[in-house]
C-alpha cells in the first residue's frame, strides 16, 4: 500500500526503537484495515444499488425468449445477492469501522507531524509525550470499536 510506503518519513526523528516501531506497527495497521473496511464498503453498498436496478431494467425491457424463460430464477438470485449485500452493510457497518480506522490513522499521523516539526508540546522532542498520546488515540479507538462491535451484535440479534 502507498500510503503506509509513504509514511516512512513520519518516524525518522524518533530515536527510541521500540516505541518507533510500535508507533509504525500500529498506524500500518489502522491505514490498512481502513482501506480493507473502505474496499468492503464499497463494494457492498455498490451491488446493493447494481442488482436492484438490474432486476427493474430486466423487468422494464423486453426480454429475450431465453430471459423470459429464466426470468423467476434471475430475479429470485438478483434479489438474494441485495438482500445479502444490504445485510451484511448493516450488520458489518462497514463505513462506520472505515470511518474509525480511518479517523485514528490520522490522529496518529497528526502527532508525528507535530512530533517531528516541534509543535505545541513537542518543543523538545519530548518521546514520553509522545508516547503517552500516541497510546491514548490507539486506547481510544479500541473503546470506539468496542462500541460499533455492540452495535453489530444488537443489530445482528
Amino acid at each position: 500500500m502507498r500510503e503506509v510506503q509513504d509514511s516512512v518519513y513520519l518516524y525518522e526523528d524518533i530515536k527510541d526503537e521500540k516505541m518507533k516501531k510500535r508507533i509504525m506497527n500500529s498506524l500500518n495497521w489502522f491505514i490498512k484495515k481502513a482501506v480493507v473496511y473502505k474496499r468492503c464498503y464499497y463494494t457492498f453498498a455498490s451491488i446493493s444499488i447494481v442488482t436492484p436496478l438490474t432486476l427493474t431494467i430486466m423487468n422494464s425491457v423486453e426480454s429475450s425468449t431465453f430471459i423470459a424463460n429464466n426470468f423467476k430464477q434471475y430475479s429470485a438470485i438478483l434479489a438474494t445477492i441485495t438482500t445479502v449485500a444490504s445485510s451484511l452493510l448493516a450488520l458489518f457497518r462497514f463505513k462506520d469501522q472505515w470511518q474509525e480506522y480511518r479517523y485514528t490513522a490520522e490522529l496518529l499521523k497528526s502527532e508525528l507531524i507535530k512530533f517531528q516539526t516541534k509543535s505545541g508540546d513537542y518543543e523538545n522532542q519530548n518521546t514520553r509525550i509522545l508516547c503517552d498520546r500516541i497510546e491514548a488515540i490507539i486506547a481510544q479507538s479500541n473503546i470506539n470499536q468496542m462500541r460499533i462491535v455492540d452495535q453489530e451484535e444488537d443489530t445482528g440479534a
